[in-house]
């Protein structure tokens, strides 16, 4: 993405996906399962959707990076308002048709968007945040000062401007690798074992999805304020709060069985935090390291968190064949 741009990337992506999901109607092992899943959907939602999204707006936005991302991202949080109707199609008409639904709507959905998609606004004779005039200080490169500590650049400071080698050299690079990874073990393990767990306590299929749904939505509520409150404030603590919150809903939903107020209070507590920390998470990568090779620093320190996205799900799945219970998990 940022060499090539994010409007080829996500075109790339939009068709992988696409093409990923009308192959997934006619699997018919588990091996082919993982091949179109793991090799032609993930990929393509990675290199079409994940970075370009988020490149852009921390291309075009210093000062507003965190409600640019946040706005960018709340179109995760609409997508669950279809989680109800592929849940209806895959219960009547069965999950290939849905597959196949998911993938022409993708297709039909996503080429024409990719197409407004653009770079930076230097390349057009802009300026980032819409300014007409700007005084350009001396960006904040690698110093060995710098790269020693966990340097934050705050939203008054001059703009961060480090490669992917500097910030591999950061002690700060690897803390928030870290600590992004363990909140991907949370939401790893919620996002795939919520519905099945759900249904373990006796909701039927439609519910459980539904609720889903309201997860997704709501979500965008915290992709908003949160990414609000990180243009205001230093993103790494409005982070940080984000995160206590997707803690405090995994707690929150192994008690759901207590009734309807525990359940709608995890929808609010878990998918704001949820919501809030995948705008957060992007606002501070910016605030530290700035535009130069943001696509490049995210998706390496994307890689390296990845343990957690997939651990939790194996552990939650793991601790549910030991106990036949999710409530440890």
């Amino acid at each position: 993405v940022g060499r090539y741009g994010p409007r080829r990337m996500m075109t790339i992506g939009v068709i992988m996906m696409g093409i990923g999901f009308l192959l997934m109607s006619l699997v018919t092992s588990l091996v082919m399962f993982y091949i179109v899943f793991l090799a032609i959907i993930s990929v393509g939602m990675s290199i079409g959707i994940r970075v370009p999204a988020l490149v852009a707006p921390a291309n075009w936005f210093i000062k507003k990076r965190g409600m640019a991302i946040g706005i960018s991202l709340s179109g995760g949080g609409l997508g669950g308002i279809f989680v109800p109707i592929l849940g209806w199609l895959i219960v009547s008409y069965g999950w290939r048709t849905a597959a196949v639904v998911a993938g022409l709507s993708i297709l039909a959905l996503g080429i024409p968007i990719s197409t407004i998609m653009r770079k930076r606004p230097e390349d057009y004779g802009l300026l980032p945040d819409g300014e007409r005039h700007r005084q350009v200080p001396e960006p904040v490169v690698a110093r060995p000062e710098a790269v020693s500590a966990a340097h934050y650049i705050g939203r008054d400071s001059p703009e961060a401007n480090f490669s992917l080698k500097d910030a591999l050299k950061m002690p700060v690079f690897w803390y928030l690798a870290v600590a992004f990874g363990l909140r991907q073990f949370a939401v790893g393990a919620i996002s795939l074992h919520q519905v099945p767990f759900l249904v373990d306590t006796g909701r039927s299929l439609q519910t459980a999805t539904t609720i889903l749904a309201f997860v997704t939505v709501t979500s965008i509520i915290g992709r908003l304020g949160f990414g609000w409150l990180a243009d205001r404030f230093p993103p790494r603590y409005v982070m940080a709060l984000s995160m206590m919150m997707v803690g405090l809903g995994a707690f929150i939903l192994s008690n759901v069985n207590d009734g309807l107020p525990m359940l709608l209070l995890f929808v609010v507590v878990y998918a704001i935090g949820w919501g809030g920390g995948a705008t957060t998470m992007n606002a501070t990568r910016g605030a530290y390291f700035g535009r130069r090779a943001f696509g490049t620093i995210s998706g390496t320190m994307d890689f390296v968190q990845m343990f957690g996205l997939v651990l939790g799900p194996i552990y939650a799945g793991f601790v549910f064949d030991v106990t036949e219970s999710y409530a440890i998990a």
